[in-house]
């Protein structure tokens, strides 16, 4: 029971930052074509009964070939991370509206608050060669935190 009322309450403190970030519309954040195990729901109620929190914002978008390759890291990071992560589908309306409010230009994009301080970067990118390369380095930070 502590662990669900840990879960819980990590989920209000981050929803309450995200208001704070001036998203004040419903959010709903899945992360279901990448693991069907796996699907969070961000409303604005439990966005309102949070606390500033460090987080990390995956976005990512069906069929992208960075997207794919850099999800299995991320996914692996994320696992045995304490950083609570939300994944967030670009063509979704949603998504829409946050690739809006952290600047996100493609999808491959992870946005990490810390402190209330944003940053961003891609997670995968094509290399000199023009190779499809994952930011491995990147991502092992940002679950680090």
């Amino acid at each position: 029971m502590k662990s669900f009322k840990k879960t819980v309450n990590r989920k209000k403190v981050i929803l309450v930052l995200l208001i704070a970030l001036g998203l004040l519309v419903p959010l709903k954040i899945g992360y279901d074509y990448y693991s069907s195990d796996y699907h969070s729901d961000l409303t604005a109620k439990v966005y309102n009964d949070t606390v500033n929190e460090n987080i990390n914002i995956v976005f990512y978008k069906k069929g992208c070939p960075y997207c794919e390759a850099g999800m299995s890291k991320i996914k692996s990071e994320a696992k045995d991370s304490d950083v609570t992560t939300f994944y967030v589908d670009v063509d979704s309306a949603d998504g829409q509206a946050l690739i809006s409010r952290f600047d996100v230009v493609k999808a491959p994009t992870i946005v990490t608050v810390r402190d209330g301080a944003i940053t961003l970067d891609y997670y995968a990118y094509d290399d000199k060669n023009g190779d499809i390369t994952v930011n491995e380095k990147y991502i092992e930070e940002v679950f680090a935190d």
